[in-house]
């Protein structure tokens, strides 16, 4: 995707929400009076409306956490791959032809959803978090948890996107690194490895079992 259609996608998206943020303040918060909602992280009062809203910020929080966990923690991730286990590797640039479609989109999207929900599980029982997100808690703790539970979802989602992209956006790269120097006169094989999947193989492996764990 070039850059001129993602300038057009965003700027699209924003436009449509300052549309949303206007009706939403005629044609609610002003005819109809204020009930009460259920959590403090929206301007709106109206339970349905807070739930929209909710989905809008969630949405919203997963496209600048892309963009900004890629591009400012992919070097992050990059140098302390090199400082924990690279110092004896060598690097490089795997050169890719143009064109090419990735598949998969779902099994790429499923490990960060699983870290969402382990997140937002681990925190929607915390007495102290309920009581920072909720605008009215319940009598039933089980309800101020699931309450919490969904408020929590655009926050941990931003999470979890940004401790993905950055290894998407070094696997996207190419970036390799070999251990053929370290196992130079030795019995060991030689490998070759993607920075990014050496990372996303960490994450997997975190987000599957913390979800067992949660539940």
């Amino acid at each position: 995707m070039t850059s001129k259609k993602i300038t057009i996608i965003l700027t699209s998206y924003v436009v449509i929400i300052g549309i949303l943020v206007i009706l939403e303040y005629l044609t609610i918060d002003l005819v109809y009076p204020s009930s009460g909602g259920f959590t403090k992280i929206t301007p709106f009062s109206q339970n349905w409306s807070q739930l929209l809203w909710i989905m809008v910020i969630w949405i919203s929080v997963c496209i600048v956490g892309f963009f900004f966990g890629g591009y400012l923690f992919g070097p992050i991730y990059l140098f302390i791959h090199k400082k924990v286990i690279g110092r004896k590797m060598i690097y490089g640039v795997q050169n890719k032809q143009q064109g090419i479609k990735y598949k998969g989109l779902f099994l790429k999207t499923l490990f960060p959803a699983l870290l969402t929900v382990n997140l937002s599980l681990f925190f929607s029982y915390n007495a102290g978090v309920q009581e920072l997100i909720l605008f009215d808690p319940a009598e039933s703790n089980f309800m101020n948890a699931m309450m919490t539970f969904v408020a929590l979802l655009p926050i941990t989602s931003g999470i979890s996107i940004i401790a993905f992209s950055p290894a998407w956006f070094l696997l996207d790269g190419g970036i390799l690194y070999s251990n053929i120097k370290k196992v130079k006169n030795k019995a060991d094989p030689d490998e070759l490895r993607s920075v990014g999947g050496w990372f996303l193989q960490l994450l997997k492996g975190y987000a599957g079992i913390s979800i067992i764990i949660s539940y």
